[in-house]
């Protein structure tokens, strides 16, 4: 913003100075930034132009801002943004003086402000909660040449096309998308990379904080294959991205995107796409989402399903009728034993092995005579998922097939769950052959693999219950594309449409599995209208948590390796996607399902090691496979799920843990104690967006006798966190708020609601960018003659 001022501004904001408040500036600018700032503000919405503010020059690097009262008085949070802007770091301009805009005059480039959609509110406050639950990744295999210039030139040309590419967060106090003129996607190539450094590298950029407040929405690291690889060279290609702005239907748009402007050689002809991330928010709001609730909640709403046929067209038994052992399914044949399925844990057959009913327990006999008529099953509260769409290829193909212990990749920031743990990351495989079964199978029942998963998790999480015989209530979330808006070329935008929506189902053994697919199946569509609503809305953002029974995914969306790939086989090249991973995205584990080139199914499962371990994770996904693998061969239109869950190992299912609680309303932190007696404590605020970086610096310069305490930054809680700001001035004297750079718009509207609760203004103190090496010690030492001052009555 301010691009001829120093790194050393700092901002003190007091309501009971002069007849109606001041800001007081302390460093060397000029005016020029002041009526820059004074314009920026009045774009930012209506109501917000101060056309009384007076700038007074007391000193070279002392001024005092009057602001106006009565009617021209401006916003609190809008004062606040004025400081934001004025103690901003400096923008780069191209050209010298003459690039100077005239004082008074409007900055030609000003970011154009976009709303943000209740799914991208839901996904902030998660952020500032669990950075690490938000960040994604896909990667790539490039066989052949790459041109690193024009690689270059194409993102640069799809950032130029994409608005989300250059879009980021202000929060004035309430977060908005900002959207700039110019951005630059940050590319690192990695030359002559180990398979050490490939497996390393992913989990190291998972774990790298998005500063949301900077147009970063993706980042791309490239690594070349090494001499090992020299008779077939080829580049992986790892994008990694933020659930906020993408999502994994959007990063393959944008690879997709980049591949047509690297073969056109690094540009892109039409210009900025339209309509964009900004016409679907501006839609969504004129969206009624009234119907969806009563939908999702009353079953009532939901047309009774057809009774069940068989693949021959007869009409089966209703559920809780006479079962006829006669009917039932057997036992498939079971594999010879491997070594890795001796070993204790959970075991996987390979594929092509038979089953062994022998190491089994035998299903459960049916008592004589007709049985009972069971409960139906219940309805399912909330529909997700990709529905009955083909999924195309995604993931990954791990190394082999998964086996005995179930074979899979863990990377994370950590081993073992335990406070900080970080994420782990877990893969197996069907071969081609059993994911062709499988899909083969489910048409005969005239489902989609993707409701054969949901099923199979049902089951797993019945199983965990430990209550069978009696029937149960089971629920996971599951996700939705989301782009079930009406809005002509929706699948075409980058954005973050993938929604979540959790799901309960009743679970009866009695049930056969035909009926329990074809229920999944029906909700899902039945509920594919309502994909786009978000099932929270902003104001409850905070109570999302905890989220039960992990969710669910099935990728689906472009492929940018088939839409180009015979022009790049014209250049010698081949793309090819090798695997996405996830993030928990609020669970404790998601599991993502995707084909990979070779049409084999890969299921990655993204985990929270705070909340649940490896080896529960692996032995989840070690049954899913199981399953997956063996109902094709073996499970009948008579097939129930008491049968099902009869050929299960007798390695108990562990249960799945809720997601991480929604945790304190307005945490507070205390960074050190009252040193003397003192008449002020001082709050640091977070930027919100920005990484968790600490207030060490800070602390090591500050020499005053006040208390220092911390408030976390959080979305959607500007109530509680007042409320929790005036208990604290009411027993330690006058409040001083104060942060870097970004901080001022938030820290003025708590200033404004805790006065409202009958304490005393508090200051409120911005300081330079928190990347700036300087700012700490430009901010303690503000913070100090803030404090001083603050025992003036």
């Amino acid at each position: 913003m301010n691009g001829d001022r120093s790194a050393g501004v700092c901002a003190v904001i007091d309501p009971e100075q002069g007849d109606h408040g001041t800001m007081e500036l302390h460093g060397i600018w000029d005016t020029a930034s002041f009526h820059r700032a004074l314009h920026r503000v009045a774009e930012s919405g209506p109501g917000t132009r101060h056309p009384g503010c007076r700038l007074v020059r007391h000193a070279e690097g002392l001024h005092t801002v009057e602001l106006p009262g009565g009617r021209a008085a401006p916003a609190p949070a809008a004062v606040g943004l004025l400081a934001d802007l004025l103690t901003a770091a400096p923008e780069p301009r191209p050209g010298t003086a003459a690039a100077v805009h005239p004082a008074g005059q409007p900055c030609r480039t000003l970011p154009r402000t976009e709303p943000v959609t209740p799914l991208q509110q839901q996904r902030l406050a998660d952020a500032l909660a669990r950075p690490g639950h938000q960040a994604e990744q896909i990667l790539w295999r490039w066989h052949g040449p790459l041109d690193m210039a024009r690689f270059e030139a194409a993102w640069h040309a799809v950032g130029e096309r994409e608005s989300v590419l250059r879009t980021a967060f202000v929060w004035d106090p309430r977060p908005r998308a900002v959207v700039f003129d110019r951005a630059s996607t940050g590319i690192v190539r990695y030359p002559l990379s180990t398979p050490v450094w490939r497996a390393v590298l992913p989990a190291r950029e998972r774990i790298r904080p998005f500063d949301l407040r900077r147009p970063t929405a993706v980042r791309l690291a490239l690594l070349d294959s090494g001499p090992a690889d020299a008779a077939a060279p080829f580049t992986d290609v790892l994008l990694t991205y933020h659930r906020a702005l993408l999502d994994s239907w959007s990063v393959r748009l944008l690879m997709r995107e980049c591949c047509r402007a690297y073969l056109a050689g690094g540009a892109l002809p039409g210009g900025e796409r339209r309509p964009d991330l900004g016409d679907c928010a501006r839609r969504l709001a004129a969206q009624n989402p009234g119907p969806a609730p009563d939908f999702w909640h009353d079953p009532t709403h939901r047309p009774t399903p057809p009774p069940p046929l068989s693949p021959s067209g007869q009409a089966l038994p209703a559920d809780g009728g006479v079962h006829d052992p006669a009917h039932r399914s057997a036992p498939p044949p079971s594999p010879s034993p491997s070594p890795s399925s001796s070993s204790s844990g959970p075991g996987l057959p390979a594929d092509g092995h038979v089953y062994d009913p022998a190491r089994q327990p035998a299903p459960p006999t049916p008592p004589s005579g007709p049985a009972a008529p069971g409960p139906r099953p219940g309805p399912v509260r909330l529909p997700a998922g990709p529905g009955t769409a083909p999924a195309r290829p995604a993931d990954h193909t791990a190394t082999g097939t998964a086996t005995g212990s179930g074979t899979g990749t863990a990377t994370g920031t950590g081993s073992g769950a335990g406070p900080g743990a970080g994420t782990g990351v877990l893969r197996a495989a069907l071969s081609p052959a059993s994911s062709a079964r499988l899909t083969h199978w489910a048409a005969r029942w005239g489902v989609a693999e993707s409701s054969v998963l949901q099923a199979v998790w049902a089951l797993l999480l019945y199983r965990a219950r430990a209550t069978a015989p009696a029937p149960a209530t089971v629920g996971f979330g599951l996700d939705f594309p989301g782009r079930g808006l009406l809005l002509d070329g929706i699948e075409g935008i980058p954005g973050p449409f993938e929604n979540t929506l959790p799901l309960s189902v009743a679970v009866d053994p009695a049930l056969t599995l035909p009926r329990l697919l074809r229920t999944l199946r029906d909700v899902v569509m039945d509920l594919s209208a309502y994909e786009w609503a978000t099932p929270a809305g902003p104001a409850t953002a905070h109570t999302l948590g905890p989220r039960a029974g992990g969710l669910l995914a099935f990728d689906c969306g472009p492929g940018p390796e088939t839409a180009h790939a015979g022009e790049l086989a014209a250049h010698g090249i081949r793309l090819e996607e090798q695997e996405a991973a996830g993030a928990p995205a609020g669970y404790a584990l998601r599991l993502r399902a995707g084909h990979d080139s070779h049409r084999a199914l890969v299921l990655t499962c993204a985990y929270d090691r705070d909340l649940i371990d490896d080896t529960t994770t692996r032995t989840l996904l070690a049954h899913t496979v199981r399953l997956l693998r063996l109902l094709p061969v073996t499970a009948t239109a008579a097939t129930t799920v008491a049968d099902v869950l009869a050929w299960m190992p007798k390695t108990p299912t562990p249960p799945v843990p809720d997601g991480p609680a929604a945790g304190e309303t307005a945490p507070l932190v205390l960074l050190r104690a009252a040193q003397a007696p003192a008449a002020a404590t001082v709050c640091l605020l977070d930027a919100p967006g920005a990484p968790r970086a600490g207030h060490r610096e800070l602390l090591r310069h500050y020499r005053g006798p006040e208390a220092l305490t911390a408030l976390r930054p959080a979305v959607g809680r500007l109530p509680a966190q007042a409320e929790t700001l005036a208990r604290l001035a009411r027993t330690a004297g006058r409040l001083v708020l104060g942060g870097y750079s970004g901080t001022g718009a938030l820290a003025c509207e708590l200033a404004r609601q805790v006065t409202r609760a009958g304490v005393r203004p508090p200051l409120v103190v911005v300081g330079g960018p928190d990347d700036d090496p300087h700012a700490p010690r430009g901010l303690a030492h503000a913070l100090q003659r803030a404090s001083a001052s603050a025992a003036r009555p």
